[in-house]
């Protein structure tokens, strides 16, 4: 993928992540395999563990830009929390729907109500939705599940949102997802390794 690497150092070691939009660098604990797509909507790095491949962390920019007024809404979000923990209410949790639907959980109990069993049910839902400081930089971070119709947990997930260059139109997901809680446990501490250790642009 033009702009990004993602490097192999050996199979016992960790994987370099490089040049991925915001992230200048970042490194993944354990042996991981990573595949790109370069598409003309979007770029993707999707990391996989050798030994369970159903788990992933997904590095994502759309290339197409989420409107100004939702933008402004996550802009003025991470600004007023630039330097604090924050849990969104379920208002501000709707004020950022198009900015979590680069990783699709913008569809969620906060910002649909229909329930479940009806055709039209959230896709996901959100245990938790906050502000948090990584490495400096305010980022919106979601914990919660994909579910289906029944409501039924289908993919555990952690992930965070990046305005990538000020305006909150441009947005980058990186998130962690795993068929159950228990690869969910096992993988969190690589995640968490991985994101604590990211050097950003522009720092």
């Amino acid at each position: 993928m033009p702009g990004s690497s993602a490097n192999h150092t050996s199979a016992n070691d960790s994987l370099s992540i490089e040049q991925e939009g915001s992230i200048v660098s970042a490194n993944l604990p354990g042996a991981w395999d990573s595949t790109h797509e370069n598409l003309a909507i979007r770029t993707l790095t999707r990391l996989n563990p050798r030994e369970h491949e159903s788990v992933s962390i997904s590095i994502i920019q759309p290339r197409i830009p989420i409107n100004s007024d939702a933008g402004q809404a996550f802009h003025d979000l991470l600004a007023a929390y630039a330097n604090q923990a924050h849990i969104l209410s379920s208002g501000e949790v709707k004020s950022v729907e198009k900015v979590m639907n680069t990783l699709n959980t913008g569809d969620n109990q906060c910002t649909n109500s229909a329930q479940q069993g009806d055709r039209y049910a959230p896709i996901f839902h959100v245990s938790e939705c906050r502000i948090e400081q990584i490495n400096g930089r305010p980022v919106l971070a979601v914990e919660g599940s994909f579910v289906n119709q029944m409501g039924d947990p289908s993919n555990m997930f952690r992930g965070i949102f990046i305005d990538r260059d000020g305006t909150g139109t441009s947005i980058q997901g990186i998130a962690l997802e795993a068929p159950d809680k228990q690869l969910y446990s096992q993988y969190s501490s690589a995640f968490e390794n991985m994101l604590r250790s990211i050097t950003w642009a522009g720092q």
